[in-house]
């Protein structure tokens, strides 16, 4: 009592209720036709695994799968009444390698798939092996030390991870009995991004580009159904945020996100979106966008500039790129290089073609819908060479 007598409740918020009242629903999702074979993931696993067989450099490796399955069962006292499912197969491979100055390197995938078609082996033995010969280059690649102010081009899911990392959180109200509405119901209505860059929540939308998408769906946890379109950003302006049951400045309608876990181990709702789609006013085709980024560092006087690549699945890489000629090359630094929401004010370019991103949101199923690529005007970085390690007494074991 003595602290709500002493921080009484701003003017803006008086009348906005803690909880919304929910109007009786049911919805029951059909079973699906597309199932996961375990026996199938079991042969997968054996086939992916025999790849690093013919990389005797790498040690330490391994193949996961994962699979899950979860049907959730809903009633309650305002006569909501749901079934609701949800499954996707969770793959991860990781693998070491040593530098010749006895440094060693590790890199993992990270890649969900969400049905049989999507498990062809054919593509993900093209993505072990293309980690593999990854890893195998990086642990040759040159240990880089330089600071650096220019643009930046990102790759494919590292701006899907920026978008889920940074943007996210900005667009989902909050409030809280101490501290009221958060800082995002401040954001609606004022522009904190390029003005040329927009963001949709799309649902009901179960295949995008022949994959099944993680992030569709109908109906929340409490029977809202959502908008199939909702603008969240326009112009880099907040037009809406997202919520559930629980309202706050600015938002003081259920948009229809409450949505269960999609963890089998816990069960629960969470605000996050379905089906997010970032896209640009002025868009340029994907095989031009090294040569605007070029254009773009020369005119600052530079004579290299850098493209940060994040293939689906694998982790980002860094590579240099001579601004006359355009060739690149493989670096290795401490750390990789990420936007801030204070960068992504100044976009050069975005691409025409896109990249599909099935991801975990604070453990609900998500798809991001991005660029595959995205050119930041100005990064300040200080790229630092790995720290050199002892070189290894023995010899590492042969796969």
């Amino acid at each position: 009592m003595n602290f709500l007598a002493n921080n009484p409740m701003p003017e803006e918020e008086v009348g906005i209720p803690d909880m919304l009242t929910m109007k009786p629903s049911v919805y029951i999702q059909q079973d699906s036709q597309d199932t996961i074979s375990y026996s199938y993931l079991q042969g997968l696993g054996k086939r992916l695994s025999a790849i690093f067989a013919k990389y005797p450099d790498l040690y330490n490796t391994s193949v996961n799968i994962l699979s899950k399955n979860t049907v959730n069962y809903r009633e309650t006292s305002e006569n909501i009444k749901q079934k609701s499912l949800h499954g996707f197969v969770e793959l991860s491979a990781y693998a070491s390698v040593r530098t010749p100055d006895g440094s060693e390197i590790s890199d993992h995938i990270d890649r969900i798939v969400c049905s049989d078609k999507e498990l062809d082996s054919d593509k993900l033995t093209d993505l072990v092996k293309r980690f593999a010969d990854r890893l195998v280059k990086l642990h040759q690649s040159e240990a880089l030390n330089d600071y650096y102010v220019g643009p930046i081009m990102y790759e494919d899911d590292m701006i899907s991870n920026t978008l889920s990392n940074i943007v996210v959180p900005l667009l989902t109200a909050k409030r809280t009995v101490q501290d009221n509405s958060g800082i995002s119901s401040l954001l609606v209505g004022k522009r904190i991004f390029d003005k040329h860059l927009n963001i949709d929540q799309l649902t009901d939308m179960p295949v995008f580009d022949s994959m099944k998408l993680l992030g569709n769906f109908s109906c929340d946890a409490d029977g809202v159904v959502p908008a199939k379109r909702l603008s969240l950003l326009s112009g880099g302006f907040v037009k809406q945020l997202i919520c559930g049951r629980y309202p706050a400045l600015n938002c003081l309608r259920s948009t229809g996100n409450d949505r269960f876990f999609d963890d089998p181990d816990v069960i629960g709702t969470g605000v996050v979106p379905g089906i997010l789609r970032m896209y640009g006013d002025a868009e340029e085709p994907f095989a031009k966008m090294k040569q605007i980024l070029c254009k773009e560092a020369k005119e600052k006087g530079l004579k290299v500039t850098y493209i940060v690549r994040e293939p689906s699945g694998l982790t980002p890489c860094l590579y240099r790129v001579n601004v006359a000629t355009g060739e690149e090359k493989l670096v290795r630094v401490n750390e990789i290089p990420t936007p801030s929401k204070g960068d992504l004010l100044h976009i050069v370019a975005m691409s025409k073609e896109e990249n599909i991103q099935n991801t975990i949101i604070n453990r609900i199923g998500s798809t991001i819908i991005s660029p595959r690529a995205l050119i930041i005007e100005n990064i300040e970085c200080y790229f630092k060479k790995p720290k050199q390690e002892m070189a290894f007494p023995i010899e590492p074991p042969k796969n």
